[in-house]
């Protein structure tokens, strides 16, 4: 009985604490440039980043060439994006793909929000990835 009420009250707390991690992940804390390089790689001309719009829109750049853009909103507990992009821009080998694009939904859910940092468990088709986000100052 100890052992199950222990289990509860810990699964209680865990839920509790994800619940109020989440509930930082606003809109306005997305808004701005995350570098998907590291916080040191922000401004420089090479940077994997994604730029968060205010008005719901977001914006993909990889050495300085845009990969993707598209949507994102804030669900119960997730991130979804829906991205429209190109193979052709994610691998040079498929130049033949260049001018067709394709659109996918992502899925995101938080599993650390700091001030600058955000790092997330996302689902792409059947993979999962961690993606490690850092705010770029303005």
């Amino acid at each position: 009985m100890l052992r199950s009420t222990l289990m509860i009250a810990c699964t209680a707390a865990l839920l509790a604490g994800v619940a109020s991690a989440a509930e930082r992940v606003t809109p306005d804390y997305l808004v701005g440039t995350w570098s998907l390089d590291g916080k040191t790689a922000c401004g420089t001309p090479n940077f994997e980043h994604i730029v968060f719009d205010r008005d719901g829109g977001f914006r993909n750049y990889r050495r300085g060439r845009l990969l993707s853009a598209g949507l994102w909103h804030i669900g119960d507990d997730y991130l979804e994006f829906h991205v429209v992009s190109s193979a052709a821009k994610h691998n040079p080998d498929l130049k033949e793909f260049l001018g067709y694009f394709s659109m996918a939904s992502i899925d995101a859910m938080e599993t650390k929000a700091e001030k600058n940092r955000l790092e997330l468990a996302v689902r792409l088709g059947d993979k999962m990835a961690h993606w490690e986000l850092d705010r770029c100052k303005q």
